[in-house]
């Protein structure tokens, strides 16, 4: 009975098992518009082989320097029951370890290299593969309870997917004989030292360093050139950066790794390595888009500034107060005139009853037809003009018994309603406000640099970088900065629950926003929502077509940052 799907039969130095789930959630592979019906993968650097295994491609072509590896390969695919047999002869111990280490490898059989290759594997330190300067294997035993030496169920697995790939022991180039364009290459060369230290950098004698990865990169950028899809993995160090920095059409990403060479367990930690690409990693749906915008973007402090609330009623508390005196009272005019003469300070709470905010107001009397003024701020009237105010407006009613129990109380409710108003303000920043939230947190995670309201002369002088746009003083709702890459992008958020031209004309505005800043090599990526596209779905299409980076709120929650090349 065969494993559901095959995996690695060795463990590998820098195999890419831990991170095959990054690479699936970023959307690596396949690449959109690689036909496995016509098209072949080619992974020149197979080692373990994991991104082959997790792709499963129909038709692929394997190679690697690393002879041994490569007949291990062909007699998984051609012998794997004869190989299965002799590894089921191997034991585990030190002495017959070193008797296998010291045979020769021109003495043996393709079958004897392969069991003697997966046995070295299974039982030598990490899975390392080491040779000295004479190319002779120099791994020391690992310490080990009860290796798995034979996976006879995944080596037949292997051996099932293996029948329609070739495998063969050639140098890297070689593949630039063979891809044509649609081609999907996979690059996971020796890594580049992260130090002048660094060890276990040299799977082959001659070691991979300056001179061999710009050759590599070279290659790299002809494959792209014929129109191949190229992916590669290397260390992330500032001189890999360099060699793919500013190569049109390449991405550079960073990837959470972990460090499993050291005889230290404790020094095996968290490392970043770069993940490049000459091609759009993001699948983009136009629907999918559309269908999950937001009717709402409400936070919980959208509804009311309840600060603003009680400091405003607060500041009438005592002339409510005064007030209060006048509720229920029969004779009212009588006793608003006495109340008046003494405290003419309760004129200035009237206005509010009627949930107005000015001190001077003009009304239209439609029966003389003319505009009679009244004044709140203090300045003496008399109170009969104020409690002709009172009697026109209706406020008499707001008085008399069986109406409300305490001004302050009312006016209280009043503010509440009048700061409705203020919503229509706090609506236009909830969008900024809700992408700034998820845009801070996502820099924090990864120490990258952030920057709100983003002015182009803010951003030269904090990261001297000259942004170049159609309005020299635009401000940008954020802007982010990776030291690490030297990269910039640049982000505009908004909200429309409503229709309108307006729509359109942010579409044109976007589209030649996104030209001018991609001919400087800066990402601009436009966060948008609300329901108001839904009449607008022509330009917004044509946008989204046109832009690399347009996304929803739905899409930050689900992680869409993280599958961005930073």
């Amino acid at each position: 009975m065969l494993a559901e799907k095959p995996k690695p039969f060795i463990k590998w130095v820098g195999g890419k098992r831990q991170l095959l789930k990054q690479f699936r959630d970023l959307k690596l592979y396949p690449p959109e518009g690689f036909n496995p019906l016509t098209n072949t993968y080619f992974e020149p650097f197979v080692g373990g082989g994991a991104v082959f295994f997790d792709l499963l491609p129909q038709k692929a072509a394997l190679s690697d320097l690393n002879q041994e590896l490569v007949i291990t390969y062909n007699v998984i695919k051609n012998e794997v029951d004869g190989l299965i047999k002799s590894l089921k002869k191997h034991p585990y111990h030190k002495e017959y370890y070193l008797n296998i280490r010291a045979k020769k490898v021109e003495d043996l059989s393709h079958i004897e290299i392969a069991s003697r290759f997966i046995y070295l594997n299974r039982t030598g330190f990490n899975g390392l593969y080491r040779v000295n300067k004479r190319g002779e294997f120099n791994v020391p035993l690992g310490r080990y309870t009860h290796p798995l030496i034979c996976d006879e169920e995944n080596l037949h697995c292997v051996s099932k997917v293996l029948q329609n790939t070739t495998i063969k022991c050639q140098d890297y180039k070689e593949v630039l004989k063979q891809a044509k364009k649609g081609d999907f290459i996979y690059f996971d060369p020796p890594y580049f030292p992260m130090s002048k230290t660094a060890s276990f950098t040299a799977y082959t004698a001659a070691g991979f360093l300056e001179k061999e990865q710009l050759a590599l990169r070279d290659t790299f950028v002809a494959l792209s050139k014929r129109g191949c899809f190229v992916m590669l993995s290397n260390s992330d160090t500032p001189f890999i950066n360099e060699i793919y920095s500013g190569i049109q059409g390449v991405k550079i990403n960073q990837m959470m790794a972990a460090r499993a060479i050291n005889s230290n367990a404790a020094r095996r930690g968290k490392i970043t390595e770069l993940l490049i690409t000459n091609y759009q990693m993001l699948k983009k749906d136009f629907n999918y888009l559309v269908s999950t915008f937001k009717s709402s973007i409400k936070t919980w402090d959208y509804f009311v500034n309840w600060s603003k609330v009680f400091s405003n009623s607060s500041e009438l508390e005592i002339v409510l107060n005064k007030l209060n005196y006048l509720l229920g009272k029969e004779n009212l005019k009588e006793e608003f005139t006495k109340l008046y003469n003494t405290n003419p300070d309760i004129v200035g709470a009237l206005p509010v009853l009627l949930a107005v905010r000015e001190n001077t107001l003009e009304v239209f009397d439609k029966e003389t037809k003319n505009s009679e003024f009244f004044d709140f701020s203090g300045q003496e009237k008399g109170a009969e003009k104020y409690f002709e105010f009172l009697d026109k407006s209706g406020l008499v009613r707001l008085f008399q018994k069986g109406g409300i129990k305490n001004l302050v109380d009312y006016v209280l409710g009043v503010e509440v309603g009048l700061d409705s108003n203020g919503r229509k303000n706090r609506g236009g920043s909830l969008m900024e406000k809700t992408v700034g939230v998820f845009l801070a947190d996502f820099c924090k995670q990864n120490s990258f640099e952030y920057l709100p309201q983003a002015r182009a002369s803010t951003i030269k002088a904090k990261w001297s970088f000259d942004v170049k746009v159609d309005k020299s003083e635009r401000s940008f709702d954020f802007a982010i900065y990776n030291p690490k890459t030297n990269k910039l992008k640049l982000f505009e958020a908004n909200f429309y629950n409503g229709g309108g031209s307006k729509l359109k004309t942010v579409c044109g505005e976007f589209r030649s926003l996104y030209d001018e800043l991609r001919a400087q090599n800066i990402d601009f990526i436009w966060i948008t929502d609300g329901l108001g596209w839904r009449t607008a779905k022509r330009p917004l299409e044509e946008t989204y077509n046109h832009n690399e980076y347009i996304f929803n709120l739905k899409m930050l929650e689900t992680g869409i940052l993280s599958e961005l090349v930073w």
